[in-house]
């Protein structure tokens, strides 16, 4: 093996760590919203972010959020668009899966004048970001964020209106309940070995890799 091989390869617990840090990321920030809204509820955001507004890691400041977070092991969603008032109109709906893997129902896939997406859990197959009517997402976990733009002070009424109108409707028997928080998702480097005990709770499936059998063993790995 020559030096540079052996200077690419990672330690067992370092691949696990990078291939855990997305999904920790992922559920730490699961955990402190649905500690606030309760799991399949939709969260409108009434106002534009300011620097306040530290929950998530550098929002938009001129476009209305919505969110809400949904475990597809109880079926699919349906996300349901109206039609815009306008062709200009921006709006967008990302579906964000447990490992920071993104789809979008956009306005630039879409248009203004309305669609219906079923989002379908499918491990297999990535997410297309086109024009279909079915985006299919790899894990449970799923986050669903709408975003509405801002045009103007004046325009934020209709801005409201138009965010509220998109929904995301789950199935009947989708839990809807409330988490308990695990730290921010901003401090995961302050963990230390206990990264691997926390991370355990999260993973979705075996990867077949070093990572998903340090995880496996805990924190037997020091």
């Amino acid at each position: 093996m020559t030096n540079s091989a052996k200077q690419d390869t990672l330690s067992p617990a370092a691949e696990a760590y990078v291939w855990g840090f997305p999904l920790m990321s992922v559920h730490r920030t699961r955990l402190l919203l649905c500690s606030k809204t309760d799991t399949g509820t939709m969260n409108h955001v009434n106002d534009l972010a300011t620097p306040n507004d530290r929950a998530i890691v550098v929002p938009n400041n001129d476009t209305l959020y919505s969110s809400a977070w949904y475990d597809l092991r109880h079926g699919d969603l349906s996300i349901d668009v109206p039609a815009m008032d306008h062709a200009d109109r921006y709006w967008n709906v990302m579906i964000l899966d447990g490992y920071t893997n993104v789809a979008y129902v956009c306005r630039r896939h879409h248009g203004v004048e309305g669609t219906r997406v079923r989002v379908t859990l499918d491990p297999t197959t990535p997410p297309a970001n086109d024009d279909s009517n079915v985006v299919t997402i790899a894990t449970p976990t799923a986050w669903v964020i709408i975003r509405v733009l801002v045009e103007s002070p004046k325009d934020i009424g209709t801005a409201r209106a138009l965010q509220r109108s998109i929904e995301v409707t789950a199935p009947i028997n989708h839990p809807n309940q409330r988490t308990e928080r695990a730290g921010r998702a901003t401090v995961i480097a302050k963990s230390g070995v206990d990264f691997y005990t926390e991370l355990k709770a999260y993973r979705h499936r075996p990867t077949g890799t070093l990572a998903s059998a340090i995880i496996a063993r805990g924190t037997s790995h020091r």
